[in-house]
């Protein structure tokens, strides 16, 4: 949802912007405030999206590894005594 909605915003402003290049320059400060507004929408959007990305990231690598170090910390110590180092190392 949050890719959509910066995507959207990007576009809107980009038409905004052409939009505004057309216009006669009779009123200039509420189309530069659009503008403004749009913009920084759009990066308050992605800089959201950014965090909810690394947040997802973090939460998904941080249960991999304490999956990882369960089940090597629940492995019977025969596996490790059977195997050689460089073995399990290299799987």
């Amino acid at each position: 949802f949050m890719f959509l909605a910066g995507q959207v915003l990007l576009m809107l402003s980009d038409w905004w912007l052409s939009r505004w290049a057309r216009m006669n320059n009779q009123d200039r400060d509420k189309p530069l405030l659009i503008f403004v507004a749009l913009t920084c929408s759009t990066v308050i959007v992605s800089a959201i999206r950014a965090l909810l990305f690394f947040a997802a990231t973090l939460r998904a690598s941080s249960s991999l590894h304490r999956l990882a170090v369960g089940r090597l910390l629940d492995s019977p110590l025969s596996f490790f005594t059977a195997n050689p180092l460089g073995r399990i190392l290299n799987r």
